[in-house]
């Protein structure tokens, strides 16, 4: 069995998916948080084509899924529209 099956059946996001998710949701509830520094750090907005070794966490929200992710919604759009 495939991992695209594998998440197609099971309703699994990659790991690239949960990360993403993760940073969007952390960035999110940092402008919130009590520590200024922590505010400070996370209220930058990422320059884009920036040379890999600059790049800063905000990045990982603006990267194009993996081959994995993009097979993965193409299977689960095949499938749901098969059954």
């Amino acid at each position: 069995m495939r991992n695209v099956d594998l998440h197609r059946d099971l309703d699994l996001h990659t790991i690239a998916q949960y990360m993403k998710s993760l940073s969007k949701t952390y960035f999110e509830n940092a402008v919130r948080h009590p520590n200024p520094l922590v505010v400070e750090a996370s209220t930058y907005t990422p320059v884009p084509d920036v040379e890999p070794k600059r790049r800063r966490p905000k990045h990982v929200l603006d990267d194009p899924d993996d081959k994995i992710t993009t097979d993965n919604v193409s299977q689960q759009h095949t499938h749901t529209q098969h059954t």
